[in-house]
């Protein structure tokens, strides 16, 4: 609980942020908070105060399709919260576009159905506070939700890096899986990979500030890395130094890497607009939104999907706050959110696969296989509802049809996770660990932090006797999670039985009665026993 109000479920932890997805007992509604860590806070006396400056500028923008809305600032026990729209992306995890970006480039339709959101959100924000720069533009900061549409976020929070009361550090800001993080250093406040050259001398800003770092965004969408970027990964103090000079110098001297093959030439022109060096030569945010939509209209011979009006509360609004009653296991709520979805949205197959999932969630499985006939029916590519139908499959031991749904969403989309998860999580139930290791295998390649699928790979691999294997996925399994209790309880198993190492088998036993297993314990026991 925070301040005896919001009922936490689920945290996320970032470079200087924790986000805290929580529920609004007073209000009763889903929110994220989130907050500065002590750690990168100088003056915590002077937070809430400059909190209040930055923040009440996002809080102003109020309700728009492309903007996480911030409702209001709370402070608790003197730490102060931003109280925010709950974006809940896909339910597997995948909720800003660093995620989708992080196994290379994005189809051409996405790519720029996802600019056209964010340059809708910089227009409306601009329109409600003229000269408004968010200055810290990145993937990190563009959510996506379930529907695809993309929402923009953390507006203030660089102005607040940038008051002193914050301090990032003095590190090049890149994190795991390539996630970047605010820096402040010398005057220079940004994200290195996406700030303009204006930004590195310490030169006024404008709304093409924020148009360089779309146009960083854009390249990286559909290159699947950045435009510049040094070729080293600092690991000192002295490789960090190395790594600013080289990243500034990148930013406003080096020519714009040639794209891939395949990419539109006007998109490519619109790319070197947006990053060029002196921003009186960029285009306007206006500008590149008009630019896109005649690209989209080109290549699809169609306008844009039409998005919903600022301040209306749509069947997408529903279906979001219908995930995150999901996320909260609050599943009643959850149809509710859902129906009303559908009765405002009825060809939406989305919104039947969800209900769906939740219908299953609650054991009514008749109701939830009627549910994904339905999205099957309006839409019979929709890999996610042969997915959910696996899930429900399976849950009635009906694995035969379980691995048709799984086979058939894979055949649908290749890279969702989730499917080769399940699937192999089937396999691995009738035995057929060959095929079940492949499928972790397949996680993995999609997802190389997911340790769960190095836990069950090794599990796989232990009943093929293949145990070097089975140690190696239960090791990083481990480092991937360090408090994974079956991971250590499965190589303990391994270690004593296979190996004969009691005494190693003790420490991971051990390790899982501190952190709550009673099966550990008793292993333990037996150990010392004998």
């Amino acid at each position: 609980m925070i301040g005896n109000r919001y009922r936490v479920h689920h945290i996320l932890a970032g470079g200087m942020g924790m986000v805290y997805l929580c529920f609004d007992q007073e209000e009763r509604e889903s929110c994220a908070l989130k907050t500065f860590k002590g750690d990168f806070v100088v003056d915590m006396k002077a937070l809430p105060h400059v909190f209040k400056n930055e923040v009440s500028t996002w809080i102003a923008l109020k309700k728009h399709p492309n903007i996480v809305r911030c409702y209001y600032m709370q402070t608790v026990d003197g730490q102060p919260y931003m109280v925010l729209e709950w974006v809940a992306g896909d339910g597997a995890g995948r909720a800003d576009l660093r995620y989708w970006i992080r196994n290379g480039a994005l189809v051409l339709q996405s790519a720029l159905q996802i600019a056209l959101d964010v340059c809708n959100g910089l227009l409306y924000a601009q329109e409600l506070q003229p000269g408004l720069v968010h200055h810290d533009l990145k993937p990190e900061n563009i959510l996506i939700t379930q529907e695809g549409l993309a929402k923009v976020t953390d507006f203030g929070l660089a102005q607040m890096v940038q008051s002193g009361v914050i301090d990032p550090g003095n590190g090049p800001a890149v994190e795991v899986n390539g996630r970047q993080t605010l820096l402040r250093k010398r005057g220079f406040v940004g994200t290195p990979i996406y700030a303009a050259p204006e930004q590195w001398q310490g030169a006024p800003t404008d709304g093409r500030t924020d148009v360089y770092a779309l146009g960083c965004i854009l390249y990286e969408m559909f290159s699947g890395r950045p435009p510049f970027i040094p070729a080293f990964q600092p690991s000192n103090r002295t490789e960090e130094k190395q790594w600013l000079r080289a990243m500034r110098a990148a930013h406003e001297s080096a020519p714009v890497p040639a794209l891939p093959a395949g990419v539109p030439d006007p998109v490519v022109r619109l790319i070197h607009a947006c990053l060029a060096k002196s921003s009186v030569d960029r285009p306007s945010v206006s500008q590149v939104s008009k630019w896109l939509s005649v690209s989209y209209f080109a290549e699809f011979g169609q306008l844009a999907p039409r998005r919903p009006a600022p301040g209306e509360f749509t069947a997408a609004d529903y279906n979001n706050r219908g995930n995150t009653y999901d996320s909260m296991q609050m599943y009643a709520e959850a149809i509710d959110d859902y129906s009303k979805a559908v009765a405002l949205d009825p060809d939406s197959a989305l919104y039947y696969s969800n209900r769906g999932l939740t219908y299953h969630y609650l054991g009514r499985c008749k109701k939830a296989l009627q549910d994904y006939k339905r999205a099957i029916k309006r839409d019979p590519r929709m890999a996610e509802a042969y997915l959910n139908r696996g899930l429900t499959f399976y849950a009635q031991k009906r694995y035969k049809k379980a691995l048709a749904s799984y086979s058939q969403a894979i055949r649908l989309d290749p890279r969702l996770i989730l499917a080769y998860y399940s699937r192999g999580d089937t396999y691995y139930r009738l035995e057929l660990y060959e095929q079940a290791l492949r499928d972790y295998t397949s996680v993995i390649q999609l997802d190389p932090e997911n340790a769960a699928a190095f836990r069950n790979r090794g599990s796989a691999a232990l009943m093929l006797e293949k145990y070097d294997q089975a140690m190696a996925d239960f090791r990083r399994a481990i480092e991937l999670k360090p408090q994974y209790v079956a991971a250590y309880l499965d190589r303990g198993q391994l270690l004593g039985q296979v190996h004969g190492r009691w005494d190693l088998a003790l420490l991971d036993f051990e390790q899982a009665a501190r952190l709550g297993s009673r099966r550990g314990a008793q292993y333990a026991d037996k150990i010392r026993q004998s």
